[in-house]
């Protein structure tokens, strides 16, 4: 069944985005650490350093494309061929 999203849901899209952001920020500040350390040599960088970065840019984009939806569904067998499907994001988003 596809709804619209809640106050409550579009609450925890904002906190989600503000969260994501912070982690984004603090992977590319590790990164640009990790950079200078390494003497801009990037085979000198940590893998690890560089999957955070990607990670936390992933997390980033799926909170502002969740936030964009604004309803949300409950089963895609159900719902999928609904004309809102669209502008849905899967009901088990959100707590």
């Amino acid at each position: 069944m596809i709804k619209l999203k809640t106050k409550e849901q579009r609450k925890q899209d904002v906190e989600r985005i503000l969260e994501s952001s912070k982690k984004c920020g603090e992977a590319c500040l590790e990164f640009a650490e990790d950079l200078l350390n390494s003497e801009y040599q990037i085979k000198w960088m940590r893998f690890g350093v560089i999957s955070d970065l990607l990670d936390t840019s992933d997390l980033y984009r799926g909170a502002i494309d969740a936030s964009k939806h604004t309803h949300t569904y409950t089963s895609y067998e159900e719902d999928h061929e609904n004309q809102l499907y669209d502008k849905a994001v899967d009901v088990k988003r959100y707590k």
